[in-house]
């Protein structure tokens, strides 16, 4: 437990001291994160991936569901922005794995305005990605899962489409340990075109920077206990790091903590009833230092 403890301090202290902020480029929104417990867990998740959101952080881990889940998640956010997620995973006997899930982001209370700053109509503003995961285990240790993402972007009377598709790696070389990569948005882009708008427009195609993601997580099964950390590696800013703890209340309850490169994350899980299942609910705070105010995310994840 010591060398648990003098673990987690050390990363503290190398996370607060190598914090860096991030450019805006294509497709930001789908890189803050999704999910409670990712999410109050710093997003190191990469290494978990044992629930609904493997698709989303790890499609190797989808072979290792226990249940069918459908996940609804909802992020609050300041400025009128929004971001949820919806989402249905399951495990495949005998060594497989598929989830479908869409992303939806954009901004409200947007109005068009006259030079005399006049009132006019709503500007439609969104960015939605259409996700179609499949994973298979390729021996005892290891699984690699791939995603494939159908990419659309509205902006005014602008439309832009796109593909892209992560690649997922997880390793469990021994009990309670557990190995995770992920290359996420190779060939990601939009492609706009305005010149059916605009007399003078224009076709460009606008990239989204590659993400490279490794971690590491261990399960303390004596105290109930669930540690993980990431490195992330974006090509267009310096590189991130991500720390999450889970404790395991009875069988009922999860409390969770971390650091999300620099940001305080924490939160908490409850297994409860539902339609003659076990679901959960899940909640998750985040001090966002470059922010207004915090992000909370509320999940609600039901077993088939």
């Amino acid at each position: 437990m010591k060398k648990v403890l003098i673990f987690i301090l050390l990363s503290i202290f190398y996370i607060e001291n190598c914090h860096s902020g991030e450019g805006g480029y294509a497709g930001s929104a789908f890189r803050m994160g999704l999910g409670a417990r990712p999410k109050a867990l710093g997003g190191a998740f990469v290494a978990i991936s044992d629930d609904s959101y493997a698709a989303y952080y790890n499609p190797g881990g989808l072979p290792f569901l226990k249940d069918r889940y459908i996940n609804a998640s909802i992020m609050f956010l300041s400025l009128d922005r929004k971001l949820n997620y919806f989402n249905f995973s399951q495990s495949i006997k005998p060594a497989g794995g598929f989830s479908i899930g869409w992303i939806n982001a954009g901004v409200g209370n947007l109005y068009e305005r006259s030079f005399e700053g006049e009132k006019g109509g709503i500007i439609d503003y969104s960015e939605n990605a259409f996700c179609f995961s499949f994973a298979q285990i390729i021996n005892k240790y290891i699984s690699v899962g791939l995603t494939g993402k159908l990419l659309y972007h509205k902006l005014y009377q602008l439309t832009a489409k796109g593909f892209g598709f992560d690649l997922g790696i997880l390793v469990k070389p021994i009990k309670n340990l557990r190995f995770g990569l992920l290359v996420k948005d190779l060939n990601a882009r939009y492609s706009w075109n305005s010149n059916e708008i605009y007399e003078r427009g224009s076709s460009i195609k606008d990239n989204f920077p590659i993400i490279t993601r490794m971690g590491t997580a261990y399960n303390i099964e004596k105290y109930n206990l669930l540690v993980a950390f990431d490195i992330e590696k974006n090509q267009k800013s310096d590189s991130k790091f991500h720390l999450g703890v889970e404790k395991r209340l009875k069988e009922q309850f999860s409390l969770r903590g971390g650091i999300n490169d620099g940001n305080l994350c924490f939160g908490g899980g409850l297994k409860i009833p539902l339609l003659g299942k076990l679901s959960f609910i899940d909640y998750s705070f985040e001090n966002v230092e470059f922010d207004e105010s915090p992000s909370q995310i509320l999940t609600l994840t039901i077993t088939l």
